[in-house]
């Protein structure tokens, strides 16, 4: 609000020529059409390239092995919820202490695979969640850490598509934006990637279930391991809460050095699953069965599934 000293005033008679000017103006009913913003050809371009990037990180054989696995039956695999190896993975509080590692170890046909894809399709709808299966008998994408990270990098920025920027962090594809022309995707590359990925994760709750270690490289294996301990330190000093969940046979010469392991053989649910799975087949009675296969394919949930679900 403004004072003036009287009608007189130089200021008030500035103040009511402007009005008086205002009001006598007529007035359409339709107010001046704001201009909408222009998006430069030039940052459309960039888009564009960058999402030709993120596809370019996708391979045929991506989902293959996944794919071939079994759904879980309806009644088994629940009771990983209730493990508490699996609930110590979850706790934030216990983060620290795990570093959010959990490695589901078990013999070959044990289900680990099943559980995995269960466990992957149920997680928690507060995370988001990627996921890959190394398969021994695929392509060599699929059975490479080079595949691995390309696929769970394509997850994360489908699902995350704020995180593509970090695309343009490196000076390689950076060139590749500018003459429009594919990476050449190489181990250090994606590394350098992930890296900027977890970083700017900031409040996101990421989990990875990678099943299968024992279907790659050993040497790959050892180096993507150490690789992913220093990714949890780099979420942990950001903030971000990221978590890796890995299945494989027991592997006598690798581990990390902090994690949960949870062992399939002895654990009274896996056992209650494959009895459950039997049991759900006429083809063998109860009391036969329980006597003279149970005990020896007590830990087999592929060949029971495959003898009695086939």
């Amino acid at each position: 609000m403004c004072r003036f000293f009287g009608l007189d005033d130089p200021e008030y008679k500035k103040v009511a020529a402007a009005l008086q000017r205002m009001s006598s103006r007529p007035w359409s009913g339709n107010p001046t059409p704001m201009k909408q913003p222009v998006s430069s050809p030039k940052f459309q371009i960039i888009d564009s390239q960058t999402k030709k990037l993120v596809d370019s990180l996708d391979f045929c054989q991506m989902d293959t092995r996944q794919l071939t696995i079994k759904t879980a039956h309806s009644q088994t695999c629940k009771w990983l919820f209730e493990q508490p190896e699996y609930l110590d993975w979850l706790a934030t509080d216990k983060l620290a202490e795990n570093r959010g590692f959990l490695w589901i170890k078990g013999k070959a046909g044990a289900g680990k695979s099943t559980l995995m894809k269960f466990a992957a399709a149920s997680a928690r709808k507060d995370m988001e969640v990627v996921s890959f299966f190394f398969n021994a008998r695929g392509e060599d994408l699929e059975k490479s850490t080079i595949g691995m990270y390309r696929s769970i990098l394509s997850q994360i920025l489908h699902q995350l598509p704020n995180l593509q920027c970090v695309l343009t962090s490196t000076l390689h594809l950076r060139s590749c934006i500018r003459n429009r022309r594919p990476p050449d995707w190489s181990i250090e590359l994606l590394k350098t990637i992930f890296d900027e990925v977890v970083q700017n994760l900031k409040e996101t709750s990421l989990a990875c279930f990678i099943d299968a270690l024992d279907e790659c490289n050993e040497r790959d294996i050892r180096d993507m391991l150490s690789f992913f301990e220093h990714l949890v330190d780099v979420a942990a000093s950001t903030g971000a809460e990221f978590r890796i969940c890995f299945a494989s046979r027991h592997y006598p010469h690798i581990s990390i050095s902090k994690g949960v392991n949870l062992v399939l053989e002895g654990q009274d649910g896996h056992r209650q699953d494959i009895g459950m799975l039997a049991f759900c087949s006429t083809l063998w009675p109860r009391e036969s069965f329980s006597r003279t296969v149970m005990p020896p394919a007590c830990s087999l949930l592929y060949w029971v599934s495959y003898l009695f679900l086939t």
